[in-house]
């Protein structure tokens, strides 16, 4: 393991080699490594990482470098992975029209797709950088060799579901671009079985004009890598983001999410389901920014945690001045099925707005012996009324239609392997 002066003599080392890769990028690394420089590393004594480990996501023997592994794949979906590429097995042999999937190195300097990728690249992230609590996305920028455009033109609305199949490890970056009136449905997944890789650092920066409309899912099997990610999103005037994440522990995991909420009437629904087990740890943060009127915000978080594993969350309601008739809510139930396991929850609210409609909460409890008692006088043992009543916590958070069956045998595989 490297310390922290060794980790950063790394990254110098490695800028170097970057500098001959995606030269237009050169500008947004150095701005990126200043700022950097300026906040700093993660730290424990910070407030936002207070319940992290943020050593293990910067020291590596050897930096990420890019593993792919076995992903589930569906029939009606554009299978494609991070090199940009559309898979065999995928539902149609060309792209839809009005949608594009390009990899950053391969797209022309004189070609439409440069201007949105100059116009829209990092244009969330550096703003939100200057915060110590995402400086983690400064690190992925300043060590980025390439990423994935995803552009839908306007109006267009694309009916298969985009299947991003995301390597084991790297730094990896998705850009969506949502052009007005258009939609999407983008599935991002990280490899069913273990890929050997010294970790992950994945951001996706999202760019929703008006009445655009994003359904995005995101399924993190179990792991026993260390990854970090960053989802960030600005919101025109009505546009619709649905955030849907499926995640099983890891060593280590941790998801900051963003979202801005800049247009009148923008609407967010966030939904999680959560599930750690045998020491591992999922760390899932959320801060929800409203700035313009009449905004929507819900979030749905359920998580259960045992076997000495730790779950973190924190849920954060911002309304600032201007956003008035701002309706935003917090529901995070969470449940411990021993008492070695561990769950942090932490929700906010801070309110600069005097027309708003607010509410949160957070529990944190254990399967009841009434509960118990109300299955064995039914016939059931012990260990399968408490698989069950597991199962039925978080089986309403798994929502997502097209591939409903694969989460709940994701899920229930988790359960077994706990309850043996």
């Amino acid at each position: 393991m490297l310390d922290r002066y060794q980790f950063i003599k790394q990254c110098e080392a490695q800028y170097q080699e970057l500098s001959s890769r995606l030269p237009w990028m050169d500008s947004i690394r150095s701005e990126s490594r200043s700022r950097l420089h300026a906040v700093g590393l993660p730290a424990k004594n910070h407030e936002y990482w207070k319940y992290s480990a943020p050593e293990q996501y910067l020291f590596s023997e050897n930096m990420p470098t890019n593993s792919r592994g076995k992903h589930w794949r569906c029939e009606d979906a554009l299978n494609i992975d991070m090199q940009g590429q559309l898979s065999g097995d995928s539902v149609c042999g060309a792209l839809p029209d009005g949608l594009t999937v390009e990899r950053f190195s391969d797209i022309d300097r004189d070609s439409s797709s440069r201007g949105i990728l100059e116009q829209h690249f990092n244009s969330n992230l550096k703003n939100l950088s200057a915060q110590n609590r995402y400086s983690m996305g400064d690190l992925n920028t300043s060590m980025l060799n390439d990423g994935v455009l995803i552009h839908v033109g306007k109006g267009v609305t694309v009916a298969p579901l985009l299947n991003m199949q995301l390597d084991s490890s790297g730094y990896q970056r998705l850009l969506v671009v949502l052009e007005a009136g258009s939609s999407l449905t983008l599935l991002e997944q990280l490899p069913i079985d273990e890929v050997t890789g010294s970790g992950l650092s994945h951001l996706v920066e999202s760019s929703l004009a008006p009445g655009a409309n994003l359904q995005h899912s995101r399924i993190q099997p179990a792991s026993t890598a260390s990854d970090y990610a960053l989802t960030s999103a600005h919101l025109g005037a009505s546009a619709y983001y649905n955030l849907n994440l499926y995640t099983l522990g890891a060593t280590n995991r941790r998801h900051d999410i963003n979202f801005k909420l800049v247009g009148d009437d923008s609407k967010v629904d966030l939904n999680a389901a959560l599930y750690a087990d045998n020491s591992q740890t999922s760390e899932t943060l959320v801060n929800m920014e409203h700035l313009g009127k009449r905004t929507v915000s819900q979030q749905i978080i359920r998580g259960i945690a045992t076997s000495r594993a730790r779950i973190s969350i924190n849920g954060r309601i911002h309304i600032h001045p201007h956003a008035q008739q701002t309706d935003a809510s917090l529901s995070n139930k969470n449940l411990l099925l021993d008492n070695t396991a561990r769950i942090n929850t932490k929700p906010e609210l801070e309110i600069y707005a005097d027309q708003v409609k607010c509410a949160h909460g957070a529990t944190v409890g254990q399967i009841s012996e009434e509960e118990i008692f109300y299955l064995r006088s039914r016939g059931i043992d012990s260990e399968t009324a408490r698989f069950m009543i597991a199962q039925g916590f978080i089986r309403s958070c798994l929502i997502d239609a097209e591939f409903k069956d694969y989460l709940e045998r994701l899920f229930m595989e988790a359960f077994i392997s706990w309850e043996q």
